[in-house]
């Protein structure tokens, strides 16, 4: 997740320069009301309201999302948008973009960029259970944990490539699915598979460990 932010926070900034010139960075964030019920597709509907708000500006709209857990395990976001210059935009709330809570607009001392990894890679929420022991709270079903717009095919590719495991972006320089078995070349159809096994097991003290073992040959480290 980090390398996969960082490469689509660079390629939205890099995009948006002209002249060598660097405009403005903006964190929208989105929470929900409690009596709010999530959906997956929330977020895809508040950023086609600001994408033609932006078209209506004569403004191209680039950005990325991500998904964080709140404390009592409720997700919110985090949206980065690129624009230019002392460039404001609307809240999302009150032109009725977001009317599942409240939104809260900023502009960024820097790039942003850090606060989305932060987020990103926060790692799992944990609720006490009726039990009284710690219960990690998963992700609602069909949750993304991030999104991008505003880039061309190229950096579409750059972004998602950023993302793969180092062996197969060292085999393949096309987008690549997870499949059964391994991961698909989506130009060429062939199942790629990790070179790399994972065993499971309990050492003598009954602590477990994983051991990773390289089953093929690749010039990667074991």
């Amino acid at each position: 997740m980090r390398k996969v932010v960082t490469a689509a926070a660079d390629a939205c900034r890099v995009t948006g320069e002209t002249g060598g010139r660097r405009g403005d960075t903006l964190m929208v964030t989105f929470t929900y009301r409690e009596d709010a019920d999530w959906h997956p597709n929330h977020m895809r509907q508040t950023t086609t309201h600001y994408r033609e708000w932006f078209r209506r500006q004569g403004v191209p709209f680039r950005y990325q999302w991500v998904l964080e857990l709140t404390k009592r395990g409720t997700p919110h976001y985090h949206l980065l948008l690129w624009v230019p210059k002392a460039f404001s935009v609307p809240l999302a709330d009150d032109w009725d973009w977001w009317p599942h809570g409240m939104t809260r607009t900023e502009r960024c001392r820097g790039s942003g960029v850090g606060y989305l990894v932060k987020y990103a890679t926060k790692g799992p929420v944990y609720r006490c259970g009726a039990d009284g022991s710690l219960e990690e709270t998963p992700l609602p079903p069909g949750a993304r944990l991030f999104g991008v717009g505003g880039l061309d095919d190229l950096e579409r590719l750059t972004t998602h490539r950023a993302g793969l495991p180092r062996w197969l972006a060292e085999r393949t320089t096309a987008r690549c699915g997870r499949v059964r078995g391994g991961w698909l070349d989506r130009t060429t159809g062939e199942l790629l598979k990790s070179p790399y096994k994972l065993s499971w097991g309990v050492d003598a003290d009954g602590s477990s460990f994983v051991l990773v073992t390289l089953v093929a040959e690749t010039g990667l480290p074991d």
